[in-house]
C-alpha cells in the first residue's frame, strides 16, 4: 500500500468512526433523558404506590431503583464506549497527519533531555522534530519514559534486540489489534510510581487478603441493608435495626476513605 493509499485508508477509518461517534452520542442522551424520567417519575410513582400498600409500594421502589441502576450502568458502558472511539478517530487522524510530516500531535520527549548525555542532546534523539517524536506511540507516562531509557541506553537492548524485530515484524500485521490496544490505553497517564503500585499489589499476598475481605464487606452491607428494609417495610423489625446497618456501611466507607 503507497503513502497517498495508505493515508486514505486513515481518513476514511477516521470519517466511519466518527459517525459511531455521533451514535454513540445519541445513545447516551436518550440514556440521561431516561434517567431523568426514571428519577422523577419513580419518586411520584413510588410514593403513590405506598399509598395502596406497603407491599405496592415496595414493589414501585424496586423496580425504579433497579431501572436506575440499569440505566447508571448503561451510561457508564456507553461513554467509555464512547471515549474508545473517539481515540480511535485521533489515532487515525494523527497517522494521516504524520504521513504528510506533521508529527506535532505526538509527544516529543523533551522532558527527557539531558544536556550532560553522552550524545542524545547532540543527536536530536528528544525535543521537537526528533527521533523520539518520529517513534513514540506510547499512551502512558511510564511507557514514555521507558522508551526514552531504550533511547539513552540502546545498549541495554541489544542483547533482545532479534527478538524485538521479531515482535515488531508481528505486530505490524494486526493494524486493528494495534490501534485498539492504543486507543484503550489513552487518557491513563500512568506513572513509574503507580506501576510500582500495583507490582506491589500483585505480590503482596496480606493485601490481596484484605482486598478479599473487603470485597466481601462491600457485598455484605448493601445486602443486610436492603434486607433489613424489607423487614422494615414488612413489619417484622424496628427502624433502629435499619439505622444500625447504615451506620456500619457508613462508617465501613469512611475507614476506607482514610
Amino acid at each position: 500500500m503507497g503513502k497517498d493509499e495508505l493515508k486514505q485508508d486513515y481518513l476514511d477509518q477516521a470519517a466511519s468512526l466518527g459517525i459511531k461517534v455521533e451514535k454513540e452520542k445519541k445513545i447516551l442522551f436518550l440514556i440521561a433523558l431516561f434517567r431523568l424520567i426514571t428519577f422523577a417519575g419513580g419518586f411520584i410513582l413510588t410514593y403513590l404506590s405506598f399509598e395502596l400498600s406497603k407491599y405496592t409500594g415496595f414493589a414501585a421502589f424496586v423496580f425504579f431503583v433497579s431501572l436506575f441502576l440499569f440505566l447508571l450502568r448503561s451510561d457508564s458502558l456507553h461513554s467509555s464506549r464512547k471515549i474508545y472511539l473517539e481515540n480511535l478517530v485521533r489515532i487515525n487522524t494523527d497517522e494521516a497527519k504524520a504521513l504528510d510530516g506533521d508529527f506535532s500531535k505526538f509527544k516529543d520527549g523533551s522532558p527527557f533531555i539531558r544536556k550532560d548525555h553522552d550524545f542524545s542532546y547532540d543527536t536530536d534523539i528528544f525535543g521537537p522534530s526528533s527521533l523520539f517524536q518520529f517513534l513514540c506511540r506510547t499512551c502512558t507516562g511510564y511507557g514514555s519514559r521507558v522508551l526514552a531509557e531504550w533511547l539513552s541506553d540502546p545498549y541495554s537492548v541489544s542483547s533482545s534486540m532479534e527478538m524485538r524485530q521479531e515482535a515488531i515484524k508481528e505486530i505490524s500485521g494486526k493494524d486493528l489489534w494495534r490501534k485498539s490496544f492504543l486507543a484503550t490505553g489513552m487518557n491513563t497517564e500512568l506513572d513509574q510510581q503507580q506501576i510500582s503500585g500495583f507490582t506491589a499489589w500483585l505480590s503482596g499476598e496480606d493485601h490481596m487478603l484484605t482486598t478479599l475481605y473487603r470485597k466481601w464487606i462491600m457485598w455484605l452491607l448493601p445486602a443486610l441493608n436492603l434486607i433489613s428494609l424489607v423487614c422494615v417495610i414488612m413489619g417484622f423489625i424496628s427502624y433502629g435495626v435499619l439505622i444500625i446497618f447504615l451506620l456500619a456501611s457508613l462508617l465501613f466507607v469512611l475507614k476506607d476513605l482514610q
